[in-house]
């Protein structure tokens, strides 16, 4: 009965099943082609875009005949923001895993909204304005700030920049 289950779920869910595929199909192929840029990294980049893709398109197909009918209720903006930060905070970690940069992650997240805001826009037949698009930036960046404020409380002494390599054959001074 078990594998009567499995099978039915292969069924319905092949399009998730086939981003997810894909996802770790291009994945490997860049692990193993640029082994010296970040190997796993890209891997599991390429994993969870797959993974969203799957996603989405099974989402987009298993649209009931209601779902345009409902209204939801509009978010309040202080739990868009949180929602928003949260996100970014998820993001801004994966981003700082993937690259080992802080400044990387901060800048990819305060890029994203400018990107994908029109993108999303046409996807929805719905204009995106500035103000939502700023909005977005700013909730986003409260993520990495988080993690960048706690980092620097929770560390256990100040960085020591005196500790700085020299050149080989460079004067040192103090």
């Amino acid at each position: 009965m078990d594998h009567v289950l499995a099978v039915l779920i292969t069924l319905l869910a092949w399009r998730m099943l086939t981003g997810i595929a894909l996802g770790i199909l291009i994945g490997a192929f860049f692990a193993y082609a640029f082994p010296s840029i970040a190997g796993a990294n890209l891997f599991l980049f390429f994993f969870l875009i797959g993974a969203a893709f799957g996603a989405s398109w099974q989402a987009a197909v298993y649209r009931s005949p209601n779902d345009e009918q409902d209204i939801d209720p509009p978010i309040s903006k202080p739990v868009a923001f949180v929602g928003l930060s949260f996100i970014g905070l998820v993001w801004s970690g994966l981003i700082e895993f993937a690259s080992g940069s802080m400044a990387v992650s901060m800048l990819t997240l305060a890029a994203a909204p400018f990107i994908l805001g029109p993108i999303v826009g046409l996807r929805l037949k719905r204009r995106i304005t500035l103000r939502q698009t700023l909005f977005t930036a700013i909730a986003f960046l409260i993520g990495p700030a988080l993690i960048f404020s706690t980092q620097t409380v929770l560390a256990d002494e100040a960085p020591n920049y005196s500790s700085v390599r020299t050149p080989a054959g460079a004067a040192q001074f103090g």
